[in-house]
């Protein structure tokens, strides 16, 4: 397959764009997969791909918790769970 650079540099710009904080993302859900504690990332599954995820608060998310996505710094998710 042969793709042009410049669409790859397009797309990858366009999905760095769509992952920020918008409109859309706050009702946005994930399931934490890997518990989050205060000192330490758990994994998340959101848009069908596993990511780190981060809770602001200092709460222990277990794994399995429903959680609202809040916003993206690299490839860490920051999130809270659903039930706050």
């Amino acid at each position: 397959m042969n793709i042009p650079s410049d669409s790859i540099e397009s797309l990858w710009g366009w999905l760095k764009h769509e992952a920020q904080l918008s409109p859309s993302l706050q009702a946005a859900t994930a399931v934490v997969n890997v518990e989050i504690t205060p000192r330490r990332p758990g994994r998340i599954k959101y848009m069908a791909t596993y990511w780190f995820g981060l809770c602001e608060k200092n709460v222990v998310v277990p794994a399995g918790t429903p959680v609202r996505v809040l916003r993206r710094k690299g490839n860490t998710w920051f999130v809270e769970p659903l039930s706050s």
